[in-house]
């Protein structure tokens, strides 16, 4: 009985381990996608800079990713508008361990 409760205790934590070590890269995944079809989709030049970075700060609201209206560049040539944004995240395991994960995403050049 007691094997089995250390059993599961052990596999509850590696499964804590996976969730919170792996949810950062994931969040980032979703996010470079919004940017990338945003600045893809979201052509209109009459949008002011700030208004554009306001919608990349909801894309990033809602995919719990840490940036500010400092963190993002906006990039336009002729019709076309890019993003660069640069952010890094902290994930503390029980103040044992810590992992800082440094990110980048850039739009120039995607297509």
């Amino acid at each position: 009985m007691a094997k089995t409760i250390i059993g599961l205790a052990v596999f509850g934590l590696i499964i804590y381990i996976i969730v919170m070590l792996g949810l950062p890269v994931y969040n980032y995944h979703v996010f470079k996608s919004d940017l990338s079809e945003t600045s893809t989709w979201d052509t209109d030049v009459r949008i002011s800079d700030k208004l554009f970075k306001e919608k990349v700060l909801k894309y990033a609201e809602d995919s719990s990713i840490p940036i500010s209206e400092e963190d993002i560049e906006v990039f336009q040539d002729g019709d076309e508008r890019d993003i660069a944004v640069s952010w890094s995240e902290t994930v503390n395991l029980f103040n044992i361990y810590q992992k800082t994960y440094e990110y980048t995403i850039d739009t120039r050049g995607e297509e």
